[in-house]
């Protein structure tokens, strides 16, 4: 129903249309009785939407909630990542949101706390500048403490985190983006602060990647294979162990 649009839910039993993936599995009237009773919170509590803490999820927060409370009950292991995610969508919502770089371009948008394994901890579900209230460093930033934060006491806030400019840190001015594509696939540049002991790197691979990290020394590095298209074969070239 999200991705097929008619004019009313009920063209799907029509027997014209002949859509069976809709009306072969549930008659119209039960899916209308579902449809009506089906609530997870309280409608008259609801905020409107000029309302300052309005909350878009405010239908389904009981739910949402509750998936953060038993993520979080999880035991942490030691290499956690918070990045973003879609949830594929093609339907209609408020919060529907079109990423041209993703592999999934239509959908919700989440940032999730997720280790090595690929096992989560904690999902915070984008709603734009109301996805964290509060915070100063913006929805990124705020979203990093937010989540990072009951973490923390555990293991330390040790980290790796790509950066989008240099100019994050004092003292590490990096080679510009431009002037890297000057080398060949696999040259770093790299600066450390030295009263944060905080590492900032930019590796050249295809792309320029820009990392800051006080958990893995810059000095460390490996190698690894990647696709050269001026040579149309695999080569060899030096990686940051931070990368890895």
């Amino acid at each position: 129903m999200g991705t097929i649009r008619l004019l009313s839910y009920k063209l799907h039993w029509e027997k014209e249309l002949n859509y069976t993936l809709v009306s072969g599995k549930m008659s119209q009237d039960r899916f209308t009785l579902i449809r009506r009773y089906l609530h997870f919170n309280d409608n008259s509590k609801c905020k409107p939407k000029t309302h300052h803490g309005q909350d878009r999820l405010f239908k389904v927060r009981p739910i949402v909630d509750l998936l953060q409370e038993n993520l979080m009950r999880t035991e942490p292991e030691q290499r956690h990542s918070i990045d973003e995610q879609i949830i594929p969508l093609k339907g209609r919502s408020v919060m529907w949101l079109y990423l041209q770089n993703k592999p999934h371009k239509w959908g919700f948008k989440v940032f999730t706390r997720a280790e090595s394994s690929g096992s989560m901890y904690d999902i915070e579900i984008y709603q734009g500048r109301r996805t964290v209230e509060g915070g100063p460093f913006g929805v990124g930033g705020d979203v990093v403490m937010s989540s990072g934060t009951p973490w923390y006491p555990k293991r330390g806030p040790t980290y790796i985190s790509t950066v989008g400019f240099q100019n994050r840190l004092s003292e590490c001015e990096l080679v510009e983006e431009k002037e890297m594509k000057r080398f060949r696939m696999g040259h770093v540049d790299r600066r450390v602060q030295k009263w944060t002991e905080v590492g900032l790197e930019r590796w050249y691979d295809k792309k320029t990647v820009t990392l800051v990290s006080n958990y893995v020394a810059v000095e460390s590095k490996d190698t690894c294979k990647l696709q050269d298209s001026s040579e149309k074969k695999y080569v060899e070239i030096k990686r940051p162990t931070v990368i890895k």
